[in-house]
């Protein structure tokens, strides 16, 4: 991806919005691309995700069965470790789970959890304008 190092499936977004841009350009109607909004973190699971060992990749003509870093966290810690305020905990959950928590009375919105992260959990917002 050449708009920024990250994850595979921004990538294939990015890549799918470019094309879209180009096939209206060639017939000639104004390209408006349609805006996602985040899923937000509380439906968020890993419970459908298991990880997929090296030695049991799937045949090319089933790589859609491989996980491409789609936001799973997978417990590195890196954001935990480099939150300069604190903001950021780890929860241990029920059955060994656990899950990532960012306290919004302790972050600054300086985004190092989001630069950080190999798997594109954090993400940040532009902040709206007090009226």
């Amino acid at each position: 991806d050449v708009i920024k190092p990250g994850l595979l499936a921004d990538a294939i977004g990015t890549g799918i919005k470019a094309a879209e841009a180009v096939d209206a350009s060639l017939h000639g109607v104004a390209y408006a691309p349609v805006e996602k909004k985040p899923v937000p973190s509380g439906q968020l699971s890993t419970a459908y995700f298991t990880r997929c060992p090296h030695g049991e990749l799937p045949a090319a003509n089933r790589d859609f069965d491989r996980c491409v870093s789609c936001g799973t966290c997978r417990d590195c810690r890196m954001c935990l470790e480099s939150c300069p305020e604190g903001a950021i905990s780890r929860e241990t959950l029920a059955g060994g789970a656990y899950r990532y928590v960012s306290d919004p009375n302790r972050c600054i919105g300086c985004g190092i959890c989001s630069g950080v992260c190999p798997c594109g959990i954090w993400t940040m917002h532009p902040n709206v304008p007090l009226e």
